[in-house]
């Protein structure tokens, strides 16, 4: 059927993308983020097609919990392809072109995509809470915060292979129980604040208004350079 609907909309003007949710591994992904939320208060869910979440009857949820097509290729190429300035100015289609070979593909692992959505969904409920980040300034840096969140839990910039199973899946787990741990959660989200305010404070940047600073490759190079120096620490 799914093949069926590919071949007649083919021939209209539908962008490739809308066919992208109907391959296997978005399948597999979407009963991924059913399984993997069982262990979370807050559970997400992968929605392959528009609304058929929102619309179930039999799933009691928020719009914040609800992870698209499009907010999946935001946290994933942030968080794991570490390139955050990627998810401002251009939308998902074009991002979608830029790194296609490194989204989606069938040997990948469920694990990180799902945990680049729940850091993003974390970060921004502490955001939106004003719970460590104030909303005026970090909602700006959402995408940043959630990369620097992963390399900081994990005492590293590279994440594993997509391939990589066993490894993802236990840096998945690490990630939901320090999310846990308030303290932990404290530790890390300061860390996060203390780099972007360290680029920030620099003098390329310092007036230059937030919301233009976040899609350039030059602010995205000085945050990737100050982690390194700080990992190094």
């Amino acid at each position: 059927m799914e093949q069926i609907i590919k071949a007649n909309n083919k021939q209209s003007v539908v962008p490739d993308e809308a066919f992208i949710a109907l391959d296997q591994f978005h399948k597999q992904l979407q009963q991924y983020y059913r399984q993997a939320s069982k262990k979370i208060a807050s559970p997400l869910y992968y929605e392959r097609r528009s609304r058929e979440i929102s619309n179930d009857s039999d799933i009691s949820v928020t719009k914040q919990q609800i992870v698209t097509l499009h907010s999946q290729i935001r946290a994933y190429v942030s968080v794991y392809l570490k390139e955050p300035h990627l998810v401002y100015s251009n939308n998902p289609t074009y991002i979608l072109k830029t790194v296609r070979t490194n989204l989606f593909a069938n040997t990948d692992c469920c694990a990180p995509y799902f945990t680049s959505s729940y850091i993003v969904f974390k970060v921004r409920e502490f955001i939106r809470r004003n719970y460590i980040l104030s909303y005026n300034k970090y909602h700006y840096f959402v995408y940043y915060i959630a990369f620097l969140f992963r390399v900081f839990s994990a005492n590293s910039i590279n994440p594993y292979p997509a391939s990589n199973t066993k490894d993802n899946e236990k840096e998945k787990q690490m990630i939901i129980d320090i999310f846990s741990d308030e303290e932990r959660v404290k530790d890390i989200i300061g860390r996060c604040k203390q780099t972007i305010d360290a680029v920030l404070s620099k003098s390329e940047f310092k007036h230059e208004n937030w919301k233009y600073i976040a899609p350039t490759t030059s602010f995205e190079n000085a945050v990737i350079e100050e982690v390194v120096k700080e990992l190094k620490e």
